[in-house]
């Protein structure tokens, strides 16, 4: 199997050319103090959640070094592999530091969490796909063990709280459900910056019609040739 990644895009804020630096870490390599791993197994490069008794399986990396600003968050995903046993869908979420003390307090700061994570079909080795971006809809909860399932879209969170940082990003699940969330995560990324400016609209090409100067003399030219050939001259 790959081996599990963290890929941080960083995108420029140039609007005549946007440049994006990639930055990849193999989740054995990250160091320990930036890694989240609760009720969760990383071996190989694959992380397995859902393997003891730790009722809010996780995997995800703390950000307190390299927080980024709320407002930048442009999309995410992960890879899942479901369990055969398992009952509960994983989701993306992250915890933004609401005081500015760059510290994530559960009592103060929030979770945002994905409401209703859309899986991709499993590829041949049967991976899917999760992700967010702007227009996905996520609920917050000052709480690490609810999820409320009513929510508004990331863009909508970001206008209320978009001077804030991102300390914590994960997959998995901040509820109890140690016995059914049972998976395989991999290649957990995210992006952030500016986003690509809107394309301009093309103005369409005017069809090619002949102006009617152009219509009368080819007429007279076709007529011109009918009749020297009737006079047998060409």
């Amino acid at each position: 199997m790959r081996s599990l990644f963290v890929c941080l895009v960083v995108l420029a804020a140039s609007v005549s050319g946007i440049a994006a630096t990639t930055v990849l870490e193999n989740f054995n390599s990250v160091a320990i103090e930036n890694l989240i791993s609760q009720g969760s197994l990383v071996s190989g490069g694959v992380c397995q959640m859902g393997i003891s008794s730790v009722t809010t399986v996780r995997v995800g990396i703390y950000l307190q070094e390299s927080a980024i600003s709320f407002g930048e968050l442009l999309s995410g995903e992960a890879k899942i592999m479901k369990d055969d046993s398992s009952l509960a869908d994983p989701y993306l979420f992250f915890g933004v530091d609401i005081n500015g003390d760059r510290k994530f307090n559960l009592d103060t700061d929030y979770y945002f969490m994905q409401i209703n994570p859309v899986f991709t079909e499993p590829d041949n080795n049967g991976w899917s796909k999760i992700t967010f971006d702007l227009n996905s809809t996520f609920s917050k909860s000052t709480s690490g063990n609810t999820r409320p399932m009513t929510g508004k879209l990331l863009s909508e969170w970001m206008d209320l709280y978009g001077d804030c940082q991102v300390l914590r990003y994960l997959v998995g699940y901040n509820l109890q459900v140690s016995n059914t969330g049972r998976c395989y995560a991999d290649d957990l990324q995210f992006k952030y910056g500016t986003p690509d400016p809107e394309p301009d609209p093309e103005e369409p090409v005017p069809a090619a019609v002949p102006v009617p100067g152009a219509v009368v003399l080819t007429s007279l030219g076709l007529g011109v040739v009918r009749y020297m050939r009737g006079r047998g001259r060409i």
